[in-house]
């Protein structure tokens, strides 16, 4: 009788699983892939039981069998993780920030724009962080946030002769405009003037 019992908790368990998880998720997954310009690489989420626990796990639509390791390049590996965590996240339904540090190594410009584009979506929902070296991506992003008219704030971190880690409520030098750097260099002679004079 308990065994019994238990069977039907995990068959029930499976079922709830597939009508309110499983097809959102599924669904969302599939969206996600779209938006980041994946589309050309069918893939999808399977879901996977094991011991009553759901396990979800991408793999080619063609090829089922096939190592997804195998066949994706790294670029395409972080397209598609991403993906999956924004399919989660969306279906989730949780508006906490999300923080993303370095998103966008090994990607190319199809994709850097798609992510770029798809975090800027997301900031209307929530706050978006991202940590990034890549001058290329901020750029994109700045172009995705001004199209959109979403705002984005600037924090630089930067080494200064008395102390490391000094931040800077704007965007670092080498990202700046030529009348942008002209004018930040104005200011810092004459504020560093007077302790010369």
């Amino acid at each position: 009788l308990k065994d019994t019992a238990k069977n039907s908790i995990t068959t029930k368990n499976r079922e709830l699983s597939d009508q309110l998880v499983t097809n959102a998720l599924r669904g969302r997954f599939a969206r996600e892939i779209d938006k980041l310009r994946l589309a050309h690489v069918p893939v999808e989420l399977r879901k996977k039981d094991q011991k009553a626990v759901s396990y979800f796990q991408v793999g080619l639509v063609e090829k089922p069998d096939e190592p997804v390791g195998e066949i994706f390049s790294e670029g395409e590996h972080r397209c598609v993780a991403l993906a999956a965590f924004l399919a989660e996240l969306v279906t989730a339904r949780r508006y906490s920030a999300i923080v993303f540090d370095d998103p966008m190594s090994s990607l190319d410009h199809i994709h850097r724009r798609a992510v770029a584009a798809r975090l800027v979506e997301e900031a209307a929902h929530r706050q978006v962080i991202v940590f990034t070296h890549d001058l290329m991506f901020l750029f994109e992003l700045r172009r995705e946030a001004g199209a959109k008219d979403c705002p984005i704030t600037y924090q630089t971190v930067r080494r200064r002769p008395d102390r490391p880690g000094y931040i800077e409520g704007q965007l670092p030098d080498k990202a700046k405009s030529s009348l942008q750097l002209t004018n930040a260099l104005r200011s810092e002679l004459k504020a560093a003037k007077s302790n010369y004079d």
